[in-house]
């Protein structure tokens, strides 16, 4: 209901009836009804102009009105980062937030929140692809800003949720490049003193990612029961190696089995590493089974770096990535018969589903060999002819 109306001096008040006029705006959002008034008009068409005004100004902003109606969406992003993300999310996974929305502010951060269209955001995903950026990269983006319009919703700050009408983009399914058994044999034989030894073996039998092989301590290691526990990583954010006293997730903190030679190359190496903080002239005592020169942490980025080098090293093909080496491991325990759950267990997945979908291109290549097993049932030449 929209209305023109006389000022009536509330009693007591000691308002004189001067004749000042005022105008009502009624209208409902969201099912709740919202009152807009303004007084102090002299004349009764003042008041009606003021009121077309505003009307018009609702119309123009989708029924927000002032400062909702001004946001920009720097200004939500921004915000919602700080009062929202931040409480809940790892330091880590704030970076990737952050660095995600980024491409999103940098494009629109000027433009009121309440004009993004899903144009804008169709136009953004298709620059994104032109300028070669990952199909995964763009996904990340997608999920991280519709989880921020979401709230946005919720904050009454827009109408609608613009991603809700689009599809979340495809991202192809990746090939790994695995090595072998006769690769990895030869990799880890050749890079057997590398300093970084512990990492890369730890990937390749273990299953571990970067920052948990990095992150694991001498403590860990139960050397009677021949497991160790994964439970912290050390993780880059923003630009820096940081020790996190988190896995990625909550399936991720989980107890490994070693194979009886993987436990005596860790002896090995905690040896050699007690022989090489005796010959150092400072030392810091960090309990990392991998560490620099002097004791202290590795970070993630020195130890892909030099990945990358043992890859020429052995002569291995370089699009092999360092994530790769946990891949390898599930891989290859598929060759050896190992079930999804077993396997989803030893790499720390939340579900076997997600163990099934990441690897189902190996899944089919184990399941061809095992129907071939099937192959001695089947007639002889003679009987199939008879």
């Amino acid at each position: 209901m929209v209305q023109v109306e006389q000022r009536i001096p509330l009693k007591g008040l000691g308002q004189p009836e001067d004749g000042i006029w005022r105008f009502v705006l009624d209208r409902y959002v969201d099912n709740h009804r919202v009152r807009q008034q303004k007084g102090g008009y002299r004349y009764k068409a003042e008041a009606q102009q003021a009121m077309d005004a505003a009307i018009h100004e609702i119309d123009q902003n989708k029924g927000l009105v002032g400062k909702k109606a001004r946001t920009t969406v720097e200004q939500f992003l921004t915000e919602w980062l700080e009062v929202f993300a931040k409480p809940r999310l790892n330091p880590k996974s704030l970076a990737g937030y952050r660095g995600d929305l980024k491409h999103v502010i940098e494009r629109y951060g000027e433009k009121r929140l309440m004009d993004l269209t899903a144009y804008d955001v169709d136009k953004l995903f298709a620059d994104m692809t032109v300028k070669g950026l990952s199909p995964s990269t763009i996904e990340h983006v997608y999920r991280r800003l519709k989880e921020a319009l979401k709230t946005a919703r919720q904050w009454q700050l827009i109408r609608q949720n613009v991603l809700e009408d689009i599809p979340k983009p495809k991202i192809p399914q990746r090939v790994y490049r695995v090595l072998s058994v006769e690769e990895a044999k030869r990799y880890l034989l050749a890079i057997r003193e590398h300093p970084y030894y512990p990492v890369y073996l730890l990937g390749l039998m273990g299953g571990l990612r970067r920052g948990e092989a990095i992150g694991l301590q001498w403590g860990d290691i139960n050397w009677d029961e021949q497991y160790f526990q994964v439970r912290r990583q050390v993780v880059m954010v923003e630009g820096k190696a940081t020790l996190v006293n988190y896995t990625k997730t909550e399936s991720s903190f989980r107890i490994v089995e070693l194979p009886d030679w993987v436990a005596k190359e860790l002896r090995r190496v905690r040896h050699q590493q007690m022989k090489q903080r005796l010959a150092a002239e400072e030392w810091v005592d960090t309990d990392f089974v991998t560490v620099s020169a002097n004791g202290s942490m590795v970070s993630p980025d020195v130890v892909l770096r030099a990945f990358k080098r043992t890859l020429k090293q052995v002569n291995l093909p370089s699009d092999v990535r360092l994530h790769d080496l946990r891949h390898s491991h599930a891989t290859l325990l598929m060759e050896l018969g190992a079930s999804d759950k077993d396997i989803a267990e030893r790499l720390g997945h939340s579900s076997v589903q997600i163990t099934s979908d990441l690897y189902i291109h190996y899944n089919r290549k184990h399941n061809k060999k095992t129907a071939r097993l099937l192959e001695q049932f089947g007639p002889s030449e003679s009987q199939a002819n008879s």
